[in-house]
C-alpha cells in the first residue's frame, strides 16, 4: 500500500512540473510570435514643379484589428510611406485607407477609398507572416498597391498623373496563400513550437512509466497479501 501511494505521489509531482513547463513555453511562444506589418501608400507625381504634401488616413474596421502605430501619413508628391502595425497573433484584419482633402483649390484631390485586408498566419518556423490585399470601395478588382492620383489644375487645365515612370519596387510583404499556408502548417505541425512537442512527448512517456509502476506496486501488494 505504501509503495502504491509513493508511486502516485511521484507521478502527480512530475505531471504538475510538466504542466508548469508547458504554460511557460506557451507564454514564451506567444511573446516571440510578433511581426511588424507594413502597408505601403503612394501619391503619384502630377507636376514637375510641386512640393505638395498629402495626408492619408487609416481606420480599423473592427475592435479585433490591431491599431497602427500612427493613423496618419504625410506623403510628398511622387512619394511612398508606410502604415506600420504591430501584429502578435494570426488573424484577418480589415482597414479603410483614404486621403484627407487639403485646402489647395488648385488641386483636385483623389476621393478613392481603399478597403485593405491584412492576412496574418503562422510561418513554418513559428514566426508570423502576413499578406496585404487592397481594393477600391465599390470595385471587385484587387490592387497590388495603394495609390492616390491628385490632379493639379493649371490655367483651367487639369494635369493628369504621370504614369510613365518606372514602377516602384514593392516591399517584401511576406506574401503567401493564407488558407493553404495555414492548413499546411497544421498538417506539418509547424503551428506548434518544437519545445511544446517535446514537452507533450515527455508527459506521455512519464504517464506510461507512472502507470507501469502503479500496476507493479499493486501486484506486489496482492502477492504480499
Amino acid at each position: 500500500m505504501k509503495i502504491s501511494k509513493a508511486v502516485n505521489k511521484a507521478a502527480a509531482i512530475c505531471l504538475a512540473l510538466l504542466f508548469c513547463v508547458m504554460l511557460s513555453a506557451a507564454a514564451a511562444s506567444a511573446y516571440e510570435a510578433k511581426t511588424n506589418a507594413r502597408i505601403p501608400v503612394s501619391c503619384l507625381k502630377v507636376s514637375d514643379e510641386s512640393d505638395q504634401i498629402y495626408t492619408i488616413k487609416i481606420e480599423t474596421e473592427s475592435s479585433q484589428a490591431p491599431a497602427p502605430r500612427s493613423d496618419i501619413l504625410s506623403i510628398s508628391e511622387d512619394g511612398t510611406a508606410y502604415f506600420e502595425i504591430d501584429i502578435t497573433e494570426p488573424g484577418t484584419f480589415d482597414y479603410t485607407v483614404y486621403e484627407l482633402r487639403g485646402d489647395d483649390e488648385a488641386i483636385e484631390y483623389d476621393s478613392s477609398v481603399y478597403n485593405v485586408t491584412l492576412f496574418v498566419e503562422n510561418g513554418p518556423d513559428g514566426e508570423l507572416i502576413y499578406n496585404v490585399i487592397a481594393g477600391k470601395a465599390g470595385e471587385d478588382t484587387k490592387h497590388d498597391s495603394i495609390d492616390f492620383y491628385n490632379k493639379r489644375r493649371s490655367a483651367g487645365v487639369v494635369d493628369e498623373p504621370k504614369t510613365d515612370d518606372p514602377p516602384k519596387e514593392q516591399p517584401d510583404d511576406h506574401t503567401g496563400n493564407p488558407i493553404t499556408g495555414f492548413i499546411g502548417s497544421i498538417l506539418t505541425g509547424n503551428t506548434i513550437p518544437a519545445h511544446a512537442v517535446r514537452s507533450v512527448m515527455l508527459i506521455f512517456v512519464l504517464s506510461l512509466i507512472s502507470s507501469f509502476l502503479f500496476r507493479r506496486g499493486s501486484r506486489e501488494e496482492e502477492e504480499n497479501k
